[in-house]
């Protein structure tokens, strides 16, 4: 199935059906190729990560809010407004992808509406992210009612709080000694100018 598609009820799952991402995403990995696993998992994670941000963009673009069945299709715009300002793939490619994914969700005639909205997108990218965390919502990465919480419980240290909420967890590698040294691999990853940092060594049980 379309990986867009398949983001697109993900996000409907959590934001609007109050389901929790660890129980939507697997389900939703089962319905695309393997390949494009991880692809899922990083529009998924990162539209939610920056859910306030993208809503205020696409409240910008939309001369109304899409309701009722439609609801599943404004996730979609969600999806594509995180890849275009957001991720590697190009702009053309994640349009393109995007509104195909109309056909899986069975709503064609919305065809002409994202693709509309993702194009302006396009041409207006820079003041529309400029809008996007002109309030505390977007600019922290967290909704408004969960900042005054913060704000009122930890006056003091709501802004790192949130600042540590929005760090991305490292990523962990093992290597397989048997094909080659710890430290070889990390002078590969030096090389191709990724920065890595050894933990300490810790024996196999």
């Amino acid at each position: 199935m379309n990986v867009r598609a398949v983001a697109a009820n993900i996000l409907f799952q959590v934001v609007d059906k109050g389901q929790s991402l660890s129980s939507a995403l697997p389900l939703g990995q089962q319905q695309v190729k393997p390949r494009d696993q991880a692809l899922l998992q990083e529009i998924c994670f990162g539209a939610l990560r920056i859910l306030p941000r993208l809503e205020s963009v696409a409240s910008e673009l939309m001369d109304k809010p899409l309701k009722g069945k439609q609801r599943v299709f404004h996730h979609l715009i969600l999806v594509g407004l995180y890849q275009i300002g957001h991720m590697r793939i190009p702009a053309h490619a994640a349009v393109g992808e995007t509104v195909e994914a109309t056909k899986a969700l069975k709503g064609p005639r919305l065809r002409g509406l994202i693709n509309a909205v993702l194009r302006n997108y396009q041409r207006n990218q820079e003041e529309l992210d400029q809008k996007s965390v002109s309030h505390n919502a977007g600019k922290y990465g967290h909704p408004s009612w969960l900042l005054k919480l913060l704000q009122q419980s930890y006056p003091e240290q709501w802004e790192s709080i949130v600042e540590a909420n929005n760090m991305k967890a490292p990523m962990w590698l093992r290597v397989n000694h048997q094909h080659l040294p710890r430290d070889d691999y990390q002078a590969l990853l030096k090389n191709e100018g990724i920065d890595s940092t050894l933990t300490q060594k810790h024996k196999m049980p």
